[in-house]
């Protein structure tokens, strides 16, 4: 990975820009996941009730993990460099 203060790039091992793949986001959700299972992942194309925009480091399309805890946690991960953006919990944003 190579970092500057606003952005992530991923890079592969000769040092070029390395994209992420679907299976690639396939196997980032199940390491964030854990031992929790995963209710759902996708890309999606739009701000949801947890993620939305309030800064400057705000990325659509975005990959999205959802687990089925009891706080339907839920992971935001930037499709092009990987890197997580956010972790939302329901209890969280329920009341806002």
């Amino acid at each position: 990975m190579a970092c500057d203060a606003a952005t992530v790039t991923r890079l592969d091992s000769e040092g070029n820009i390395a994209p992420v793949s679907e299976s690639d986001l396939v196997e980032a959700g199940k390491r964030i996941a854990g031992d929790v299972e995963i209710a759902e992942q996708a890309l999606i194309g739009e701000e949801d009730a947890h993620y939305y925009r309030q800064g400057e480091r705000f990325v659509l399309p975005v990959y999205r993990v959802v687990l089925r805890d009891d706080e339907s946690t839920r992971y935001y991960v930037d499709p092009h460099s990987g890197a997580l953006l956010q972790r939302a919990e329901w209890w969280k944003t329920a009341g806002s």
